[in-house]
């Protein structure tokens, strides 16, 4: 992403959305000077996420025994073969707070959007002209008038 933020100033970048352009897609669009969105796609989802699925009751209950063979002891964290200790939760927790930090910077760094609002945003999502309204957008158009509109910027 920084890598397309710093081109910005070597060539005009624009972001076309065909549809929609959420969490990863959308950091990446939000590097471009300008991003638009068709009416009916959308943009944003400025968050991270994690999961973690315990298995083991169920492995239990089929009369399955998983023994976990590891050099670390919190390399077998986040195993699906075994709860979900509170000390690996915490840890998950605080990596998951750093990428969204990062994310949330980033964009508000891209689309010159206060820090605050990002994280106001909550990781939601916004459909067509709702997402020109908050920011994430600068104009609603379907993906081949903004390649023309940008052929004729170009001249």
């Amino acid at each position: 992403m920084d890598l397309i933020y710093s081109a910005r100033e070597i060539k005009p970048l624009l972001a076309i959305c065909a549809e929609s352009a959420y969490s990863a897609a959308y950091a990446l669009a939000s590097a471009c000077e300008r991003v638009t969105v068709p009416r009916t796609g959308g943009v944003g989802s400025v968050g991270v996420i994690a999961a973690h699925s315990d298995h083991s009751a169920a492995m239990d209950k089929k009369g399955i025994a998983v023994t976990l063979i590891h050099y670390g002891d919190k390399k077998a964290d986040g195993s699906d073969m075994r709860p979900l200790s509170m000390d690996a939760h915490t840890r998950m927790q605080a990596d998951v707070n750093a990428m969204g930090d990062l994310f949330v910077s980033t964009v508000a760094r891209n689309r010159g959007i206060p820090k605050d609002d990002v994280i106001a945003m909550q990781a939601g999502t916004y459909m067509g002209q709702n997402g020109v309204d908050a920011g994430l957008a600068d104009a609603v158009l379907s993906p081949d008038d903004a390649f023309f509109a940008l052929l004729d910027e170009l001249g």
